[in-house]
This record gives C-alpha cells, sequence and structure tokens, in this order.
C-alpha cells in the first residue's frame, strides 16, 4: 500500500502451516507455498469468509487488531544520535515492544516496531509514540502534551531556543515517556484495558 499498490488479498502465512522465525531465510517449499496460495486466490476466499474484527488498527491500512503497529518519531538519525529526552524514550518503548511482545504474540497478535526520524523542522512531533496511528497523548485519558527547553534539541537543530515534546499525566511531567504509560497505551489501542 506505501509503495502505491492496492493489495486484493491477504494471506497468514502461519495458517499455511509456515512457522514463525526471526529470520528471512525462508525454504524453496516455503516460498512456493506461499505464491501457489496467492495464485490461487485463496488470500480472497479467506478474507471474505472471515468476519471483519469490529474495530480497525487505526492507522489506515484496513488491517484489523491483529497487528500492534509501535511507531517512535524523533529527530536526530537514531537513537543514539536524537536528544537526551527522545533516546530515553526510544530505548524505554523498544524495551516495553520486546517486553510485551512475546504475551500479545501468544493472543495470536503481531507487534512490529518503526522508528521513524523526524527532518529538524519537525521538532514539535518529536518524542512522540503512536500505536496503530493513534498518539499515546489520544490513548491514555488526562495525558497532555507541553514542550519544554531542550538543550540536547538546540545542538542537533542549531537553534537556541529548541524546545522539544513533553507530557503531564497526574500532576507530573516527564520529558521521556515512562514505560508503565506506553504499556497502557499498547494494551488500551488493543482493546485490553
Amino acid at each position: 500500500e506505501r509503495a502505491g499498490i492496492t493489495p486484493d488479498q491477504e494471506i497468514v502465512v502461519t495458517d499455511l502451516g509456515i512457522k514463525k522465525g526471526g529470520s528471512l531465510d525462508l525454504s524453496e517449499e516455503d516460498v512456493e507455498t506461499v505464491v501457489s496460495a496467492a495464485w490461487e486466490g485463496r488470500g480472497r476466499e479467506t478474507r471474505k469468509q472471515r468476519p471483519e474484527p469490529s474495530g480497525s488498527c487505526g492507522c489506515g491500512c484496513g488491517g484489523s487488531m491483529e497487528t500492534l503497529v509501535v511507531e517512535w518519531r524523533h529527530i536526530g538519525s537514531n537513537v543514539e544520535e536524537t536528544c537526551e529526552r527522545c533516546g530515553e524514550t526510544g530505548r524505554t518503548v523498544m524495551g516495553v515492544v520486546e517486553e510485551i511482545r512475546p504475551i500479545l504474540e501468544e493472543e495470536g497478535i503481531t507487534v512490529r516496531f518503526v522508528e521513524t526520524v523526524l527532518p529538524d523542522e519537525a521538532i514539535a512531533e518529536s518524542n512522540s509514540i503512536l500505536f496503530n496511528g493513534v498518539l499515546i497523548e489520544d490513548l491514555i485519558e488526562g495525558m497532555e502534551v507541553t514542550s519544554t527547553p531542550c538543550c540536547s534539541c538546540a545542538c542537533i537543530i542549531g537553534q537556541d531556543d529548541a524546545e522539544c515534546r513533553a507530557v503531564k499525566y497526574n500532576g507530573e511531567r516527564y520529558e521521556a515517556i515512562p514505560p508503565e504509560l506506553i504499556a497502557r497505551a499498547a494494551l488500551k489501542v488493543l482493546g485490553l484495558e
């Protein structure tokens, strides 16, 4: 879809007897199984027969709640080259994703982590986390976004008065988003909280 091609079927490879693994080293037999299923149109049949879930994932892909996409947005080239608070948020969100992934996968929910590097002019969006396209502050009741001066961001973008996102929750201000709020937001977007 991101490449401008609208898929007309969905094939869940585990339904074809292919086991999940951490490698892309697939056997010829597994590849042939998936290609055959696509040519035969089995994804179209499965999709029509399977009832649509009550909620969509919110990311605009039309997918179901079978996937949790956690997106971390920040300026700077990576977790080590971003501002201090964004880096702390990034390390925290990656840790939470790794912690909840096996639990959710047991429930049939695939978890994907996406890191989006923003251009310097999008600093207002830096230090944000989205769950299936929904910002954390829209999932946690009572959470408000604010911004505070950030020396690290000032160095990265070359502006002395740079400010970075922070959040307020239960009377506390957090420059790096705490793990318990990240986990709560993930469960909430999946309807598990």
